[in-house]
């Protein structure tokens, strides 16, 4: 699963993050 973030209007390609990568920031912000 890949999730897309919202535009940002900056140029360049959109940001794309794992689903692996969003289920670690979730946990650290519960962590901590």
């Amino acid at each position: 699963m890949i999730w897309d973030a919202a535009p940002t209007g900056k140029r360049g390609r959109q940001q794309t993050y794992s689903d692996t990568a969003i289920q670690t920031c979730l946990t650290m912000k519960v962590l901590f």
